[in-house]
């Protein structure tokens, strides 16, 4: 009894130096009286007939290392469910965020760290505004946690996503300084709270020129899921910027065309496979670049003009491997694109990581790779769709179907379940990405180059292996297309 006290008491003088709380009417800190943390709470008061939860709080932490930064989590009070109805029947959501602890001691009250509420959104209009910073060096964290709409007759049952982004972009800074305190009433008004983050470890502004593929950035999905990789079902929608890398390429001439898959490798550069760039099978004529267009943070493929999370470049130039040879072996199929302006990094356009560490095959055999697509042999879909597919070795590929051996080469490589689905038209260019449990990021391993065709012209024998062309065999020369412009 007595420590709560003392915290209580501790919690009063952190509030004196660092002035009221912010927000008072949406936030409050709150003292646990079983650990003795504190933490805060957010209370939101929701229309009832509300269908999607998205709550986004910008925070104002000077001088924080980001191992603490990492540390922060914005999570609903009670379970999804419990949460859902609370809305229906027209009490407040209530999240919670909590502080890791340093030297035993809660965040909060260590005086050379300071954390304060700099804005408060609720689908995406602003409820609050709080303090701003006057230190040059302060950090901002963005934190985010959405509720999805129901994806069958029970309302109870959502899937939600939650997203940490440290140093916000200046759009949603200079909005959380320069805008009054209010409630976005109109759609131009929500318009303009709409702002998504850069990740970055400094506090410095983000430099667009950098072509560096191995950042702060690269293959860390933004959202932590209430599901694990392993827990994936194949054939699982995904959901938005789960998969943040991937890229739909598109053919914008008479009629607005999906074309193919690429994935982000910076913020000006898209790999995918050569193919997608031939005008025909039968020839080496290639698309005009000034026709292309890359949809990038796209999550229905139907849809890439209503989302808010989308954002188009066309293509400046593309440039395709100097070996390939589009009538024989499909070693060598990959292009890389430069789009005409670079695109901001957010939680939903991040680039992947380039494979790193050694590029011996042998070494991947067995392991799992993840390929996310729009079609999966079902072309009625509209949502990207994951896939968890073993690789597996050139033996095994090639005693699956002795046609392999006129597609494969030692810079290939084969991945499939060979089950009741696959990866079909739609997906070609696709990259298949392996997870690195030791730094938690995805790197890019192979890129959809070849299937075997079913029955009919419109479907893709998932009995048989996928290949691939092997990206950690070509880094030199990615590197080198990136670093040009």
């Amino acid at each position: 009894m007595v420590k709560i006290f003392i915290l209580i008491a501790l919690l009063l003088l952190w509030t004196m130096v660092h002035g009221e709380t912010p927000c008072p009417e949406y936030f409050t800190y709150i003292v646990d009286s079983k650990t003795h943390d504190i933490f805060g709470q957010f209370k939101i008061s929701p229309q009832p007939e509300s269908t999607e939860f998205r709550l986004k709080v910008l925070l104002n932490a000077s001088s924080l290392p980001t191992e603490l930064a990492n540390g922060i989590d914005l999570e609903l009070a009670q379970s999804v469910s419990k949460s859902v109805q609370a809305v229906q029947q027209g009490r407040p959501l209530l999240y919670h965020i909590y502080f890791p602890r340093v030297e035993n001691m809660p965040l909060l009250l260590m005086s050379n760290y300071q954390i304060s509420i700099s804005g408060i959104w609720f689908n995406n209009l602003q409820y609050c505004q709080g303090f701003e910073g006057s230190n040059r060096n302060v950090r901002f964290i963005e934190l985010g946690h959405i509720v999805h709409q129901p994806h069958t007759q029970n309302n109870l049952h959502r899937k939600y996503t939650r997203y940490r982004a440290v140093n916000p972009s200046t759009d949603l800074l200079n909005h959380s300084k320069h805008s009054k305190p209010t409630i976005a009433t109109t759609s131009d008004e929500i318009a303009k709270n709409i702002s998504y983050p850069v990740l970055s470890n400094s506090s410095q502004e983000h430099n667009t020129n950098s072509n560096n593929n191995n950042n702060d950035e690269c293959g860390i999905t933004s959202y932590y899921n209430e599901s694990t990789n392993s827990l994936i079902s194949n054939g699982e929608e995904t959901l938005p910027g789960q998969w943040p890398w991937v890229a739909g390429l598109f053919i914008d001439r008479n009629v607005y065309a999906f074309r193919c898959i690429g994935s982000i490798l910076t913020d000006a550069h898209i790999l995918t496979a050569a193919l997608c760039l031939k005008l025909t099978n039968t020839n080496n004529d290639t698309i005009d670049h000034n026709i292309l267009e890359v949809v990038l943070g796209q999550f229905e493929i139907h849809l890439p003009n209503h989302s808010m999370t989308t954002v188009k470049r066309k293509v400046a130039s593309y440039k395709i491997h100097p070996d390939f040879a589009h009538t024989a072996t499909r070693d060598s199929d990959l292009a890389i694109l430069t789009l005409r302006s670079r695109v901001e990094f957010s939680p939903f356009i991040k680039p992947i990581c380039l494979w790193s560490g050694s590029t011996n095959f042998e070494n991947v055999v067995g392991r799992t790779g993840y390929i996310v697509g729009w079609s999966l042999d079902d072309w009625t879909l509209t949502k990207l769709r994951t896939l968890r597919l073993p690789i597996v070795s050139q033996e095994t590929c090639l005693r699956n179907d002795q046609n392999f051996i006129a597609y494969t080469s030692e810079r290939t490589f084969c991945a499939g379940l060979l089950s009741e689905i696959g990866p079909c038209f739609g997906d070609t260019g696709s990259g298949l990405v392996v997870f690195d449990n030791s730094t938690g990021r995805y790197h890019l391993r192979g890129v959809l180059s070849y299937f075997v065709r079913g029955n009919t012209s419109s479907s893709c024998d998932v009995r048989k292996y996928v290949v691939y062309v092997d990206v950690a065999k070509y880094l030199s020369w990615i590197q080198q297309q990136i670093s040009i412009t």
